[in-house]
């Protein structure tokens, strides 16, 4: 339904709106979002911003509000005041503020979380590159959703974590956002970093490659599972084999890469509660947190793996509170 009617956005903006539509329990329903995506467009001159948003995580989370409108102007607005602190028209600013927008009650604390995430992306390599990369800004929206606002803490905890995995490992290049989710999460480093290597091991022994790239920060929400890296790998491999004969997924579908990670997210959102759900959508803390609304957004990014662990950590708190 959603390539049908959103065709100008990727295969990963479908999947992800599926999952998070599959999650919250909505009913395949085109007019209410096609209403949202009028809505959108209705205030979107030649010259407005809203022209190169992506619309998918715009228009579901704005299905899933009570009050749509009132929720559009609010991410808007935060976007302005995103925009006014970065100098940047990124797109992807758009997600980091639907992260702050659905998380902040007042301006106050709109205001407050702005100010962290833009301490905790000063503090990344992201950040000091010539082309600034602004996908780690929203992966550092999320960290500071999540609870983080010790950013000299969470800074010298994020180094320990990229000096730790980036010795001789099966993961491959590691990239700044896994090691970012890993440092907001609670535990010693030294542990943190062994469960992800070997959830890796086990799923490269099952040819599941999360191993290198975007690809391996969904290791880090794999991780949050309570569960032997050997059985979230054969939940991924179940997965895995299941897409496989999926329209879309096969030999001519989205490929190997794409259709891995989509088989990690389920894993996380069919295990996310610990019962062991056979049904997608039956993780109790995801449904909770989408029912608050700002979890959606996260999953909705384009780096789905960061956010899905993300939204764990919404769950359980940061120590670096």
């Amino acid at each position: 339904m959603l390539k049908e009617n959103f065709r100008h956005e990727g295969m990963v903006m479908h999947l992800m709106g599926a999952a998070v539509m599959t999650a919250a329990g909505e009913a395949l329903s085109i007019t209410k979002y096609k209403k949202c995506e009028d809505f959108i467009d209705s205030r979107a001159g030649v010259f407005s911003s809203l022209r190169g948003i992506l619309k998918v995580p715009m228009v579901i989370n704005m299905a899933l509000s009570k009050d749509p409108e009132v929720y559009f102007d609010k991410v808007q607005q935060v976007y302005a005041d995103i925009n006014e602190s970065r100098g940047s028209k990124d797109e992807r600013l758009f997600l980091a503020a639907m992260i702050i927008a659905s998380k902040a009650t007042n301006a106050l604390e709109t205001s407050d979380l702005i100010d962290i995430a833009g301490k905790i992306y000063d503090r990344t390599d992201a950040a000091g590159r010539l082309f600034a990369d602004m996908s780690a800004y929203v992966t550092a929206a999320s960290v500071a959703t999540a609870g983080v606002y010790d950013v000299d803490a969470f800074a010298e905890e994020l180094e320990l974590c990229k000096e730790e995995l980036n010795q001789p490992a099966e993961i491959g290049r590691v990239p700044e956002e896994l090691c970012m989710l890993l440092a907001a999460q609670p535990g010693e480093v030294e542990d943190k970093c062994d469960r992800v290597r070997e959830i890796s091991a086990a799923l490269g022994a099952r040819k599941i490659g999360l191993g290198s790239g975007d690809a391996a920060s969904m290791l880090a929400a794999l991780a949050t599972l309570d569960m032997t890296a050997d059985e979230i790998a054969d939940a991924v491999n179940a997965a895995d084999n299941y897409l496989k004969n999926q329209k879309g997924f096969g030999f001519m579908g989205t490929g190997a890469a794409t259709r891995h990670m989509y088989a990690a997210m389920l894993a996380c959102i069919a295990y996310s509660d610990d019962s062991g759900a056979d049904e997608i959508g039956g993780g109790a803390a995801i449904n909770d947190a989408i029912r608050n609304r700002y979890t959606a957004s996260m999953l909705l990014s384009q780096q789905i793996m960061l956010q899905t662990q993300m939204m764990m950590l919404s769950q359980t708190g940061s120590p670096l509170a």
